[in-house]
């Protein structure tokens, strides 16, 4: 019967109408950054394959896989880029492809881990560390490497004195310095048209006695955990399962490589973020703002990493987190303070 007017006076609603239109124009200009970037990256990519291709033999159509060589690519079968992860050591595969590949189009000389799927905090399994690769060495030949990870310099780890210096000698320490693995390696011969799949079968690594850091957090925060969405739980399981500080944007390429993209289609990094807030929040996160790191080189233990410079030569600030050390007092109130 009548018309409602706002409360505001006018010269505060065109105030609010000029600040929400600078929002809009902010978030225009950020798709298309992420437009470019993303055109960017393809460029990059189509590099690396063209420059991975250039010296390799010529294939026959009984080996249909392009060859490997240390630090670059690994295209599988249907046609995914498999890049080596240069702190595990080893070429990372979907899942997927395991049942695809057979032994004998494996790279020559290369660990390869085969991801498992993207689990919940209800199944036993969920941050588990242990794992097993293959690594084809001959035509027939290939290793079973079973990956051990063992706490390292814990109270624990100072009463076995003998993993801990096998670890400091032919082990894989984590940045963090909480865990590291033991490869147990084990030489297997195989048939013509034997799938991965088939050969990880007979060796599936699991000891419940491994160490886990999701097992390490109290009971509450693992009810916590337990309570968040299954997108939210997949992304804190990639903080649990790496070896060094990670960024959102890597967080959220391996979750599309462990589930697919059809499984959260509807998640981007923006939701990868906003996970990566809550569980910060809830202190099963640590912050590590400011890291002026490359990741992409290689570095020795104890060495002191590069820097990411701009075209200006200044250096790139770059926020990574790494599990938390959660504490069982307090944990109540931040989780639920968490979720709200």
């Amino acid at each position: 019967m009548e018309l409602p007017l706002p409360l505001a006076k006018l010269w505060q609603q065109e105030k609010y109408a000029e600040e929400l239109d600078s929002y809009f124009c902010y978030i225009r200009t950020a798709e298309k950054i992420i437009e470019t970037l993303r055109e960017l990256q393809q460029v990059w990519y189509d590099k690396i394959r063209f420059l991975s291709q250039q010296g390799e033999k010529e294939q026959t159509e009984a080996d249909p896989f392009r060859g490997y060589q240390e630090g670059r690519y690994w295209t599988a079968p249907t046609g995914a880029l498999c890049f080596y992860d240069s702190f595990l050591e080893c070429i990372q595969v979907p899942p997927g492809e395991s049942r695809l590949v057979r032994l004998a189009g494996l790279p020559l000389g290369a660990e390869v881990q085969f991801l498992e799927e993207v689990r919940t905090a209800d199944q036993k399994d969920y941050g588990r560390l242990g794992h097993t690769r293959l690594k084809r060495i001959s035509e027939d030949t290939v290793q079973v490497i079973q990956m051990e990870p063992v706490a390292y310099r814990s109270g624990e780890m100072q009463k076995r004195e003998d993993e801990e210096r096998r670890l400091e000698e032919n082990g894989i320490l984590s940045e963090q310095q909480d865990f590291g693995y033991i490869r147990h390696i084990q030489e297997v011969k195989f048939g013509k048209g034997e799938t991965a799949e088939q050969c990880l079968s007979n060796y599936r690594f699991h000891d419940g006695k491994e160490y886990c850091r999701f097992q390490q957090f109290p009971d509450s925060a693992r009810f916590f955990v337990s309570r968040l969405s299954a997108f939210q739980q997949a992304v804190f399981e990639e903080f649990l399962l790496a070896m060094q500080p990670l960024a959102c944007h890597m967080v959220g390429k391996q979750v599309v490589m462990r589930a697919g993209e059809e499984h959260f289609k509807h998640d981007g990094i923006q939701d990868v973020i906003a996970a990566v807030r809550l569980l910060e929040h809830a202190g099963l996160l640590e912050r590590r703002q400011g890291f002026y790191l490359n990741y992409d080189g290689d570095y020795g233990q104890g060495e002191p990493r590069q820097m990411i410079l701009d075209y200006r030569g200044k250096p790139i600030p770059i926020d990574t987190w790494i599990c938390g050390d959660v504490r069982e007092q307090g944990m109540d109130d931040g989780a639920d303070k968490g979720l709200d």
